[in-house]
Protein backbone atom coordinates (compact mmCIF):
# COMPACT_ATOMS: atom_id res chain seq x y z
CA UNK A 1 0.00 0.00 0.00
CA UNK A 2 2.43 1.78 0.96
CA UNK A 3 4.42 1.51 -2.23
CA UNK A 4 1.41 2.43 -4.79
CA UNK A 5 1.11 5.32 -2.33
CA UNK A 6 4.36 6.73 -3.53
CA UNK A 7 4.12 6.40 -6.89
CA UNK A 8 0.68 7.99 -6.80
CA UNK A 9 2.92 10.66 -5.46
CA UNK A 10 5.77 10.98 -7.46
CA UNK A 11 2.80 10.39 -10.68
CA UNK A 12 0.84 13.35 -9.21
CA UNK A 13 4.50 15.56 -8.60
CA UNK A 14 5.14 14.88 -12.47
CA UNK A 15 1.26 15.83 -13.37
CA UNK A 16 1.65 18.99 -12.06
CA UNK A 17 5.06 19.71 -13.13
CA UNK A 18 3.93 18.96 -16.71
CA UNK A 19 0.96 21.59 -16.56
CA UNK A 20 2.03 24.14 -19.32
CA UNK A 21 2.42 27.92 -18.05
CA UNK A 22 0.75 30.26 -20.55
CA UNK A 23 2.79 33.26 -21.68
CA UNK A 24 1.09 36.58 -22.48
CA UNK A 25 1.10 35.86 -26.31
CA UNK A 26 -1.18 32.68 -25.80
CA UNK A 27 -3.27 34.41 -23.30
CA UNK A 28 -3.79 37.38 -26.27
CA UNK A 29 -3.98 35.13 -28.56
CA UNK A 30 -6.90 33.65 -27.14
CA UNK A 31 -8.61 36.48 -26.64
CA UNK A 32 -9.40 38.93 -23.18
CA UNK A 33 -9.24 37.31 -20.19
CA UNK A 34 -11.63 38.16 -17.58
CA UNK A 35 -10.04 39.00 -14.03
CA UNK A 36 -10.50 36.50 -10.90
CA UNK A 37 -12.50 37.98 -8.65
CA UNK A 38 -11.04 39.07 -5.07
CA UNK A 39 -10.45 36.60 -2.72
CA UNK A 40 -9.57 37.11 0.86
CA UNK A 41 -6.42 35.26 1.50
CA UNK A 42 -8.27 34.15 4.85
CA UNK A 43 -10.38 32.31 2.79
CA UNK A 44 -7.47 30.08 1.31
CA UNK A 45 -6.75 29.01 4.67
CA UNK A 46 -8.52 25.78 5.39
CA UNK A 47 -7.23 24.51 2.41
CA UNK A 48 -3.30 25.44 3.63
CA UNK A 49 -3.75 23.98 6.92
CA UNK A 50 -5.25 21.05 5.10
CA UNK A 51 -2.70 20.32 2.44
CA UNK A 52 0.03 21.19 5.60
CA UNK A 53 -1.93 18.54 7.63
CA UNK A 54 -1.75 15.81 5.06
CA UNK A 55 1.91 16.59 4.40
CA UNK A 56 2.95 15.83 7.88
CA UNK A 57 0.36 12.61 8.08
CA UNK A 58 1.91 10.86 5.08
CA UNK A 59 5.67 11.82 6.20
CA UNK A 60 4.46 10.14 9.43
CA UNK A 61 2.96 6.94 7.98
CA UNK A 62 6.01 6.31 5.62
CA UNK A 63 8.49 6.36 8.53
CA UNK A 64 5.98 4.03 10.67
CA UNK A 65 6.60 1.99 7.80
CA UNK A 66 10.25 2.42 7.40
CA UNK A 67 11.10 1.94 11.24
CA UNK A 68 8.71 -1.35 10.86
CA UNK A 69 10.68 -2.79 7.96
CA UNK A 70 13.85 -2.08 9.64
CA UNK A 71 12.91 -3.59 13.26
CA UNK A 72 11.56 -6.74 10.92
CA UNK A 73 14.94 -6.41 9.09
CA UNK A 74 16.78 -6.59 12.49
CA UNK A 75 14.89 -9.78 14.07
CA UNK A 76 15.74 -11.68 11.03
CA UNK A 77 19.70 -10.75 11.10
CA UNK A 78 19.79 -11.63 14.74
CA UNK A 79 17.78 -14.88 13.97
CA UNK A 80 20.51 -15.39 11.36
CA UNK A 81 23.38 -14.60 13.79
CA UNK A 82 21.58 -17.23 16.11
CA UNK A 83 21.39 -19.93 13.27
CA UNK A 84 25.24 -19.50 12.25
CA UNK A 85 26.55 -19.35 16.07
CA UNK A 86 24.75 -22.95 16.77
CA UNK A 87 25.26 -24.20 13.68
Amino acid sequence: MIRKLGILVILASLLVAAVPVGDAAAQEEMGAVREAPAVRPAANVPFLFSAFALTWIVLWVYLVHVHRGQRRLEKMLGALGEENRVG
